[in-house]
């Protein structure tokens, strides 16, 4: 029915290739510079199923089952399955008190729905590109726009069915609007003003 390895310890079934400890109950630890499963061979690895689809394929069978990121035993941040609305999703997750951060020490781009579909923060049915929606208790502000720059900020409006043509700016300072003081704020507009 299978061969021990150290005594009573491990068992591996040969007929169906499971090694397991302790009646399964026991965690299996391997203990190596290096882990390399399915190196040679190409395979795929599944964890919590048979069923290998991809290199590293993850059975969440519940919400709040998936992967762990911990520090010294210390969980910071998790990728798990969740549900939103009546879709199940997956979710990356910040530990209580961590952030979520994307980029932190790249300088590279940080693409976010580059196939399509729109992008909601504080709503979970966003119906344009950008929909920011602030939940009843906030302090009024829907979003805030920080500029380390001097000379003021704006920010730019482009119409990219006309070659990205601009069409006007809103924002502050002189580097927008020439010769203004750096707390002038306004908008500019590159053709007619309705």
């Amino acid at each position: 029915a299978g061969v021990d390895f150290g005594g009573a310890g491990m068992r591996f079934r040969g007929a169906t290739g499971v090694i397991y400890t302790g009646g399964y109950s026991q965690p299996i630890t391997i203990d190596a510079s290096s882990l390399s499963l399915n190196g040679n061979s190409g395979g795929n690895v599944a964890v919590g199923t048979s069923t290998a689809t991809n290199i590293l394929t993850v059975e969440t069978p519940s919400n709040a089952k998936g992967i762990d990121f911990t520090v010294s035993g210390v969980k910071i941040g998790s990728l798990e399955r969740a549900t939103v609305g009546s879709a199940v999703s997956m979710s990356l997750e910040g530990a209580t008190g961590r952030p979520v951060s994307i980029n932190n020490t790249n300088t590279s781009n940080v693409l976010i729905a580059n196939g399509g579909g729109n992008v909601g923060i504080g709503t979970t049915s966003p119906s344009t590109a950008l929909n920011v929606y602030a939940a009843s208790g906030a302090s009024g502000s829907v979003a805030t726009f920080d500029s380390a720059y001097g000379s003021g900020g704006f920010t730019t409006y482009r119409d990219m069915s006309a070659a990205s043509v601009t069409r006007g700016y809103v924002g502050y300072g002189p580097t927008l609007f020439t010769g203004g003081a750096t707390g002038t704020f306004g908008l500019r507009s590159q053709g007619s003003l309705a």
